[in-house]
């Protein structure tokens, strides 16, 4: 049988640590590869058994009214003088197929399992906890970066192929920041270790980590997002796990000594590190407002808006070859890009993904059940808060993680709700 579940854990273990690998100076991501073995026993099972039926749920269709949108905006750039067609518009515009394509995999491996009929909540838990454990290595690695143990700098430089690597090693060594294994980007690094910590909170008694286990894990995850150095995904991780906190009445004496005590204790190990990033962002002046965000305010943000201004109803194309800077903000980003019509759209899907978790939990179903759905409102609020800052929906390897842990509550309830779809009742 095709084990596609045990497959799955594969492919998400690859998405957070997977090495990549060269052909020729061609860089392609081991995850891919599983990524296309899963896919193509999944059309093999397809054709044997002559099933067509895929998993295609309301917020995919939404998404790929937003993509006919963003493809509409396009067309229109054709109609001025001077526009600069590049084949990359197209590649920007349906990339976000592969997200629908990997939750219809994820779905099928499901339902080829036949979990439902087993065990209502295994790969589930399974997926949460393997993100959980990952978690802690991150960690280590980060460490093992910022000290340099076992020449992992040059290991990650060469792990991420040969692009701008000279560039980043002059900038870890003005700016001492890690990024473990995610995307050489300390704030990839810093929105993975916040939303995971999220997830440990909420799902820490569902599967079942044992108390020294959750200290190990909860200890290297903050480790992780300290050294990150990120203070988007700092602030992000106190925002949103304050509401989970609140919301399930979990705020106690004991949790906030533990968290107090581990805070202490990696503020002490790593001092120097954090001194630094302190004066990096001039917090030491006094300031409230990082420097980093007041950067983006007066440079990126300011060029965005007066570009936008000049093409403010279609904007000036997907890729904008002619643009020599980054706006810094996936929101601003997509207005300059696909002017008012693509920027509202997509302000109103991702509030749509934002209120459409906590729209679905309303109901009868197990407590588990109701934490995937909230869970699924939190990492869309850590996303569209990152947003700000960067363009965290489509962030590599993050956004397949994303779209992974945002879909489980919705397969779980297809599933559970619609037996008949179940591979072994069929």
């Amino acid at each position: 049988m095709f084990r596609s579940a045990s497959i799955i854990f594969i492919y998400f273990g690859l998405l957070v640590l997977g090495p990549i690998i060269f052909i020729g100076k061609i860089p392609l991501a081991s995850y891919h590869l599983v990524f296309l073995f899963i896919l193509s026993g999944a059309l093999l099972i397809h054709l044997k058994t002559k099933k067509t039926n895929v998993y295609f749920p309301l917020y995919f269709k939404f998404y790929l009214v937003l993509l006919v949108l963003y493809l509409l905006t396009y067309v229109f750039n054709f109609f001025e003088l001077g526009y600069i067609a590049d084949f990359r518009d197209l590649i920007i515009i349906f990339t976000p197929i592969q997200y629908i394509i990997l939750i219809s995999l994820l779905y099928f491996s499901c339902q080829n399992e036949n979990i439902i009929g087993k065990d209502k909540t295994v790969l589930f838990h399974g997926l949460i906890k393997l993100n959980l454990y990952l978690l802690p290595i991150v960690g280590v690695i980060a460490i093992c970066q910022m000290l340099d143990v076992f020449g992992s700098q040059d290991i990650l430089a060469k792990y991420y192929g040969k692009t701008n690597v000279a560039v980043w090693r002059q900038y870890f060594i003005s700016n001492p920041r890690a990024s473990a294994t995610l995307n050489l980007e300390p704030n990839s690094l810093g929105l993975y270790a916040a939303f995971s910590l999220v997830m440990f909170h909420v799902f820490y008694k569902d599967v079942k980590l044992g108390k020294i286990t959750g200290m190990i894990i909860y200890f290297f995850g903050l480790l992780a997002l300290m050294l990150s150095g990120s203070f988007t995904g700092f602030i992000i991780y106190v925002l949103v796990s304050t509401i989970y906190l609140f919301k399930y009445k979990k705020i106690g004496v004991k949790v906030v000594i533990l968290i107090t005590t581990i805070t202490f204790i990696a503020s002490l190990v790593f001092a120097d590190n954090i001194d630094s990033a302190i004066k990096r962002q001039k917090l030491d002046q006094g300031n409230i407002v990082p420097s980093s965000f007041k950067a983006r305010i007066n440079n990126a943000w300011g060029k965005a808006f007066t570009s936008f201004e000049e093409e403010f109803v279609n904007g000036i194309g997907p890729s904008a070859i002619e643009l020599d800077y980054s706006a810094d903000n996936d929101f601003l980003d997509k207005f300059l890009r696909f002017g008012l019509i693509g920027g509202l759209a997509n302000l109103f899907f991702v509030m749509f993904l934002i209120l459409y978790p906590l729209y679905k939990r309303k109901g009868n179903m197990s407590t588990f059940h109701r934490k995937l759905y909230f869970f699924a409102f939190l990492i869309t609020l850590c996303f569209t808060l990152a947003s700000i800052t960067g363009s965290a929906f489509k962030a590599k390897r993050l956004a397949e993680i994303f779209w992974i842990f945002y879909s489980l509550p919705f397969i779980y309830s297809h599933l559970l709700y619609n037996p008949k779809v179940s591979a072994n009742e069929e």
